[in-house]
């Protein structure tokens, strides 16, 4: 055997074909050799080593630290470890570093805990092995993974850790975030002590976006004020844990505290130290407590005027106080004091609230403008500027702008402009400007003030000058252009100048169309000023002045002339007008509106100033002054009114005795002369001081009741024997009835003497407004008499006019009059008994009318029904056997709800003797079915229960109701109340369902019929029916549409609509968000009438504010009853 090791002899590599040839000879003895040459090939086994990924795979997101990077390389000829090389993150790594170890056929990259930075991307790249025959790495890998060791991060914890909140059952939310491998949102378990864990399967713990709010309402949670809970939450985030690590988890705590005590308020608007452009500025707080508020107990200060629930400008829908001025308010600083507020159990408010704001409704204003309105310069880049303030809330530097001659336009920060607060100035030069002889230059400057509520306050002042061409320039010094002077001998003075001087010779001025020139006596000259001093008073009125002329001493003539300014002299202060109660009226009102008129022509008048003094008022010690702050004064131009009713007469030192007066405010009392005076100055001049005056008038307050009671209407006409007589008059006075007595005697007069006197008393229920009298009766009999005869007695009653506590304000008078005292026959009821109710329009009356002598019914008279009936009306009949009177109509005469008096007013024996007692009582018709009313389910209401009690409230005008008559037929049966499902109990019929096991199907509709009848007792009853129809509310789903939507204005799928469960019964909101979660558009839907019913239920693709939002993918939740009920998504397209 032949061998060789061919390696020893060349190098072959994969794919190579070697050829191989072997020669021989034998060694014979003799002859030569036999040869042998044999020749053959082979083949070098082409292809490299095959290597795999094992771990960690492309793409994927590691927790593991530390992290092995394993590979497996294979090959059939084996690998030559010497040739492997791996580069991790752009280092290159061999089997001599401590990091790479081969165990064919797999490669192990151990860097250790922390070779990775958490975050990082790690790069992985074999760049080489080789097999044995030297063929290189089939197949080089190149990957990356992701590292990521910390747990999910927790922000935005609401409310937050350890702040007390004052809601019991607050939203609580916060913000998780996870980079790289994002939040496993399902691993969330909040732990809430006393409640249980919570997971994202429960209702009231969800996502929204990256956003996890717990809501306790959904777990029936409702903590108690004072409590303090520590919420831990645990979280995950999202590796790839399959083959690898488990994922970074961690808890999360953090304490709830709920607040304790009494009710919590909140400033909501305006803030305190703010200040409000809003005429009619709304105050507006929240208090709120778990127990509710009393709001009884609420009491709001407004500058010391106190306003509880039930006054027209506080209103109250808790948690939320508003307070809405009933008139514009004035500009200045308002306080603001909550000082009340209990909770239901009796706790006081936490945090009374005492706070102040400033409103400021005038706009800023502009002085010392430079160069001056009308002023003619030489300098063809001239500095302009003017000062700006404004008193209250400030300028905002926004929007001051600046424009010249209606052209150019210049704000804060642009070429020129410099301002510090208050100074404007612009400087031409810097701006690049320059005006050439003869300009005229108009200026207009624009502020607003910063209020921090409503629009600001704007203001615009504009003014011109001109540039000199050469001659004398004027300028204006007093009194400017539109002044008003209320000086007596106001001067008029301009500054002339001229770098060359002036020829005083040349100046000309005319003042009201008189032309004065130097050296009369009422111009100076002291060059550059001219004066011109008037020698008699100013007559009200404007004032034109013309500067015509004056030229320099080169002959130049004046710039700009004539210069023409107007000014107006007011002299005269303000008049009065129209003075109430006119002066020497008289009036019985205590508290008399006095009020005048209050002109001035000119300036106008100053509110601040006005004012009353008034002598004469009730329990003062002198007299009062009011002026325009004070409660009870108004001034609503040109009246100025004093109300005396709306004083507060405390705050005077003014307090009355019980009884004394009727209400609030002060009074005029009786007997007095008022006086009045009012004043007032004009606004503020320009010049001088403003002009100042009086006025005063008088009116009085006489005796409102002069005159005694009225006394009439003397009772009984007649008495009975044997009956107590009790004597009565009508008593009727203006000012009530104090007292009254009786004088009586039988013996014809009771002027000389009287049997007794008796007091008398007024009869409840007898009053009669329109001569403001009572029924007034003895307190106890005159007497008892046995036989008839005649009773004189004289009535004597007192006014009850008591004004301002004056004894002898009251005032008697006195009345005769004769009660004459009867005897006969014995009259009583049989039928119908008094008070009994009959149903029939023809009811007999029937009475037992009786004497030892026997009746005689000539003489009978019988009142029944407002009719008087005599002997021998047909309808009346006497049986003398069995005593009776008979009252037979014959017809239908007796109305619905009448009450029928019977009145037996004579009768007499057949002797002449009248019956001692008259027969008087009544009865009553009913003629009118039951009637009904508040039935529920309501006419074609939709209800939700669809085993709703179904009721109906049944009344009768008089009989009532009986309850054998009643019967309801519901859902094709009939009841009545010996079944358990029909109740009838205090008017009110009740058919349950459940009793009957019935269930209403959703979307059917169901009718009732009720039948009653009311309860006489004569007649058959009266009987009615009622019916009326339900729906049962039908089954709705979540459902948005069209989706997608496109409110692009083409009328086509404009507009999204949204339906949801309940939506017939109840309101919902609807709350969309855009894909990072941010709430867009929020509003009340529902509830809808009928499917048709959308317009409640649109989206129209924009934000709360009208603006329309950008196309895509919103998602949107609908809560009902503060629980989430539907929730999706909705695509807007344009």
């Amino acid at each position: 055997t032949f061998t060789f090791d061919l390696c020893d002899i060349i190098t072959v590599s994969g794919g190579d074909i070697v050829d191989i040839c072997v020669h021989s000879e034998d060694m014979p003895d003799y002859c030569a050799p036999n040869v042998l040459d044999s020749c053959w090939s082979f083949s070098i086994e082409a292809g490299g080593p095959v290597a795999e990924i094992i771990r960690p795979a492309e793409g994927i997101i590691t927790s593991c630290d530390p992290q092995d990077i394993v590979l497996s390389i294979t090959d059939s000829n084996g690998v030559d470890e010497s040739t492997i090389e791996l580069v991790v993150n752009g280092t290159a790594y061999d089997l001599t570093a401590a990091e790479l170890s081969w165990s064919a056929p797999t490669l192990t990259f151990s860097g250790g805990a922390g070779f990775f930075a958490h975050g990082s991307t790690v790069t992985v790249e074999l760049t080489s092995a080789d097999d044995l025959l030297g063929n290189p790495l089939s197949t080089p890998l190149s990957w990356s993974f992701v590292v990521d060791y910390e747990p999910p991060d927790v922000t935005g914890i609401t409310p937050p850790d350890g702040v007390p909140v004052d809601d019991t059952s607050p939203l609580i939310s916060l913000t998780a975030t996870d980079v790289p491998a994002g939040v496993d949102f399902n691993s969330a378990v909040l732990d809430v002590p006393g409640y249980g864990a919570f997971v994202p399967t429960d209702p009231a713990l969800y996502w929204i976006g990256d956003i996890l709010y717990f809501d306790p309402d959904s777990a029936g949670i409702t903590w108690s004020g004072g409590d303090t809970t520590l919420l831990c939450l645990a979280l995950a985030d999202l590796p790839d844990t399959a083959g690898y690590c488990a994922a970074n988890d961690s808890s999360y705590c953090w304490l709830l505290i709920i607040s304790s005590g009494g009710p919590i308020a909140n400033i909501i608007e305006p803030l305190e130290d703010t200040y409000s452009a809003c005429s009619l500025q709304s105050i507006i707080i929240t208090i709120t407590d778990t127990n509710g508020i009393d709001d009884a107990t609420i009491e709001l200060l407004v500058n010391g005027v106190s306003y509880t629930v039930g006054a027209p400008e506080l209103s109250w829908t808790e948690p939320t106080l508003e307070w809405t001025p009933d008139t514009v308010w004035a500009s200045g600083p308002v306080h603001i004091e909550l000082i009340s507020a209990d909770d239901s159990l009796g706790n006081a408010l936490e945090n009374p609230l005492d706070w102040w704001f400033v409103m400021d409704l005038e706009p800023p204003y502009f002085w010392g403008e430079i160069p001056g309105d009308g002023a003619v310069i030489d300098d063809p880049t001239p500095d302009i500027s003017v000062r700006i303030a404004d008193t209250l809330a400030g300028l905002a530097d926004s929007c001051l702008w600046m424009t010249l001659d209606d052209t150019l336009y210049y704000e804060v920060g642009d070429p020129g402009i410099g301002w510090d607060s208050e100074l404007w100035e612009f400087s031409t030069e810097d701006a690049g400007l320059s005006f050439v002889g003869g300009d005229v230059v108009d200026v207009c400057v624009h502020a607003c003030d910063a209020p921090d509520y409503c629009p600001p306050n704007e203001s615009l002042f504009c003014w011109s000058f001109s540039v000199a061409t050469g001659g004398p320039v004027a300028t204006i010094i007093e009194p400017l252009d539109g002044t008003v002077s209320a000086c007596s001998l106001q001067q008029i003075i301009v500054d002339i100048a001229d770098s060359n001087g002036v020829d005083s010779t040349t100046i000309e001025i005319e003042i009201d169309g008189v032309s004065f020139t130097l050296p009369d006596s009422r111009l100076s000259w002291a060059e550059p000023r001219l004066t011109f001093t008037p020698d008699t008073v100013w007559n009200d009125g404007p004032i034109t002045v013309r500067l015509i002329s004056a030229s320099d001493v080169l002959g130049n003539a004046l710039e700009g002339s004539p210069i023409v300014w107007t000014f107006t002299i007011d002299l005269t202060p303000p008049y009065y007008a129209s003075f109430v109660p006119g002066d020497g009226d008289s009036t019985l009102d205590w508290q008399q509106p006095v009020s005048a008129e209050v002109f001035d022509d000119i300036l106008g008048v100053d509110a601040a100033t006005l004012g009353f003094t008034i002598d004469g008022i009730y329990r003062s010690s002198g007299p009062l002054i009011f002026d325009i702050s004070d409660a009870g004064v108004d001034w609503t131009a040109p009246v100025f009114s004093f109300d005396p009713a709306s004083v507060d007469e405390t705050a005077l030192g003014i307090t009355y005795p019980p009884g004394d007066v009727s209400g609030p405010g002060v009074y005029f009392p009786e007997l007095e002369i008022v006086e009045i005076t009012v004043s007032a100055f004009d606004n503020e001049p320009d010049y001088c001081d403003a002009n100042g005056s009086d006025s005063s008038w008088s009116f009085f307050i006489p005796d409102d009741d002069t005159l005694g009671p009225t006394i009439y209407g003397f009772g009984p006409d007649y008495e009975s024997t044997q009956t107590d007589v009790y004597l009565e008059a009508r008593i009727g006075d203006p000012s009530g009835v104090h007292s009254a007595e009786v004088i009586w005697d039988d013996d014809g007069e009771v002027d000389t003497d009287y049997e007794a006197i008796v007091p008398m008393d007024s009869v409840p229920t007898t009053y009669e407004a329109g001569d403001n009298s009572w029924l007034w009766r003895t307190t106890v009999p005159v007497g008892n008499f046995t036989s008839p005869e005649n009773i004189y007695y004289r009535v004597t009653a007192y006014d009850a006019d008591y004004d301002f506590l004056r004894e002898g304000d009251r005032t008697v008078s006195s009345a005769d009059s004769v009660c004459p005292v009867l005897g006969g026959p014995v009259a009583t009821y049989v039928t119908p008994q008094p008070g009994e109710i009959t149903a029939c329009a023809d009811q007999i009356v029937i009475i037992s009318l009786t004497d030892p002598d026997g009746v005689d019914p000539a003489p009978m008279v019988l009142v029944i029904g407002g009719q008087t009936i005599t002997w021998p009306d047909s309808r009346l009949s006497y049986d003398p056997v069995a005593g009776e009177l008979t009252f037979d109509p014959g017809a239908d005469i007796w109305t619905n709800e009448q009450t029928i008096t019977v009145f037996l007013t004579l009768a007499e024996d057949s002797l002449g003797n009248p019956m001692w007692d008259t027969l008087e009582y009544s009865f009553r018709a009913d003629l009118e079915p039951p009637a009904y009313a508040n039935n529920y389910p309501p006419d074609w209401a939709m209800i939700r229960n669809t085993q709703t009690e179904v009721y109906v409230e049944i009344t009768d005008n008089l009989a009532g109701v009986r309850n054998s008559e009643v019967r309801m037929d519901i859902y094709g049966e009939s009841y009545d109340l010996s079944s358990s499902a029909l109740d009838f109990n205090s008017g009110v019929l009740t058919f349950y369902p459940s009793a009957a096991n019935i269930e209403f199907t959703a979307g059917d509709t169901v009718c009732a019929t009720v039948y009653a009848g009311d309860n006489p007792d004569l007649c058959e009853p009266n009987r009615s029916e009622f019916e009326w129809c339900f729906l049962m509310e039908p089954k709705i789903t979540c459902y948005e549409y069209p989706n997608p939507f496109t409110p692009n204005g083409d009328d086509i799928n404009d507009f999204a609509v949204f339906d949801y469960p309940l939506m017939f019964s109840g309101e919902a909101e609807l709350m969309v968000f855009d894909v990072r979660n941010r709430l867009v558009y929020q509003n009340v839907i529902g509830p809808v009438s009928d499917f048709t019913d959308i317009d409640s239920r649109k989206w129209h693709g924009t934000d709360n504010e009208g603006n329309k939002l950008r196309p895509g993918l919103y998602l949107y939740i609908i809560k009902k009853d503060g629980e989430i009920v539907c929730n999706g998504t909705i695509v807007l397209h344009r």
